[in-house]
């Protein structure tokens, strides 16, 4: 069926042209002249197939969140000694920088703990 011929009354190509362009776009191919059930046919795959990108890319975020949470679960059961090692470990390192950017923010971070605990005392 032609496009120009599809029922339309009140003679506005606007909707059809659109729906063409994006069943044309579905189909990944030029589409002179479709049926109406085609065109939704091409439409709905594009849309199905879109839904399921949609849901692996959820499923990717999921099991990311799963594996951070057991991370942080593993990391936040370790006795205080072991987490205030661990954390002294992660400021020597990145407080060797050529920049002392993270060694700044650190003494930073003290500055403010430090007055902090002096203004609860």
């Amino acid at each position: 069926m032609n496009w120009e011929y599809i029922p339309n009354m009140k003679g506005n190509n606007q909707l059809w042209e659109a729906l063409k362009e994006y069943s044309e776009e579905a189909a990944g191919q030029n589409i002179p002249s479709q049926s109406p059930s085609c065109l939704l046919h091409n439409i709905h795959n594009s849309i199905v197939r879109s839904i399921n990108a949609l849901g692996d890319d959820i499923d990717t975020i999921q099991a990311d969140i799963e594996v951070t949470t057991r991370s942080l679960s593993r990391l936040l059961s370790r006795a205080p000694e072991d987490s205030m090692a661990t954390l002294a470990e992660i400021r020597s390192r990145l407080g060797q920088g050529e920049d002392r950017f993270w060694a700044r923010r650190f003494e930073e971070m003290d500055t403010i703990i430090t007055k902090g605990s002096v203004a609860d005392v």
